[in-house]
């Protein structure tokens, strides 16, 4: 195995700095692929102690390394902005251990243990690293891909994986920005069917035994049908543009009044995986009020449906929407509908 040194890792990480093929200090630098149609890298991340990055390809093995203190150092050196960056491969990355923040152009999802990101080439995406977390990178070429699709796909036809690589090979192909999500319904499995999978491509390519390329197909394919499998995964292809900034909206929305906006922005965030901080702050941009100010005006809706529609005192209302200050209840319903909670109701009957 080649064991690379700390400069050629510092090297590494900076390469987007250093890239003679950058346009604009603007965009990010697309890096290309290494020397095989299909590579495998980890990436364990330990801030306290020791971060590892291995990559197996058709030239062998290399293996850097990277104390906490060093790691601390770099990544303050180059903020999470600087280190956006997009390839000419696509990218199955798939969290084996920890959680990171894996940021797509603007949005920004949490990923635990089991959860998978597949990208495309025209993304922009950065991974923020948690106190420990262990992933692996497979970088599939534009032949791998075409290798995958040429016999029995390990998916059916009009699902995620499947209509995501169709999509990429229409024409115009190159204007798209899609990435597929997949969501572990189990995370707490000692080794789950997609890590079995996982390890056998690594050992496949680390050894390289007669008939090892054919292998690591028959292994990437079956990896794939596992992500697609309604019985491990939640799975969801996703574009980036307007329609997707109006998809989380919808979901945003669904979830807060499914609760009747009685949900706390870390339950939010679980349940459509994204980051809480970046939930709040779309939810700024997108409906024009913080967080809480969303929730409050929720819940005073389902209020003023409750006074419209049944004959239940304030009080009761009060208690089934979580208000447990009467006070601020009727300062805040005044405040939306420039009635008091009782005004409102007479006027509301009084139209009938």
């Amino acid at each position: 195995m080649q064991k690379a040194n700390e400069d050629d890792f510092l090297k590494f990480l900076t390469a987007m700095e250093d890239a003679p093929d950058v346009v604009s200090k603007k965009f990010p630098r697309r890096y290309q692929r290494w020397t095989s149609s299909l590579t495998v890298s980890i990436w364990t991340a330990d801030m306290q102690r020791e971060s590892m990055y291995l990559m197996a390809d058709w030239d062998g093995v290399r293996q850097w390394t990277c104390s906490g203190d060093k790691m601390k150092q770099i990544l303050e050196s180059y903020p999470l902005e600087q280190r956006y960056h997009y390839h000419d491969y696509y990218e199955l990355l798939y969290v084996m251990d920890g959680e990171i923040n894996e940021w797509i152009e603007d949005d920004c999802l949490h990923l635990k243990r089991g959860d998978a990101i597949l990208l495309d080439k025209n993304v922009r995406y950065v991974e923020e690293y948690c106190q420990f977390s262990s992933c692996v990178f497979i970088s599939l070429d534009t032949n791998c891909v075409q290798n995958l699709l040429a016999n029995e796909p390990p998916f059916s036809e009009g699902q995620t994986v499947m209509r995501f690589f169709l999509n990429h090979r229409a024409p115009n192909s190159d204007l798209i920005k899609a990435y597929c999500r997949f969501t572990a319904l189990q995370n707490d499995m000692p080794l789950s069917p997609v890590e079995q999978e996982v390890n056998s491509l690594m050992e496949e390519m680390l050894y390289k035994k007669t008939g090892f390329w054919l292998l690591m197909q028959g292994h990437l394919r079956r990896l794939l049908g596992l992500l697609e499998s309604p019985q491990l995964y939640r799975s969801a292809l996703v574009y980036k543009g307007d329609e997707n900034k109006k998809e989380l909206a919808r979901e945003i929305q669904l979830q807060v009044e499914a609760r009747q906006g009685v949900i706390s922005k870390q339950e939010l965030a679980e349940l459509l995986n994204y980051n809480a901080a970046y939930l709040c702050r779309f939810i700024k941009q997108n409906f024009g009020k913080n967080y809480t100010e969303y929730c409050l005006s929720v819940r005073l809706n389902y209020a003023a449906q409750m006074l419209r529609s049944t004959h239940w005192s304030v009080a009761t209302i009060c208690d089934k929407l979580g208000f447990t200050n009467r006070t601020y209840f009727y300062k805040a319903f005044e405040k939306e509908y420039h009635f008091t909670p009782s005004a409102y109701r007479n006027v509301h009957r009084g139209m009938k």
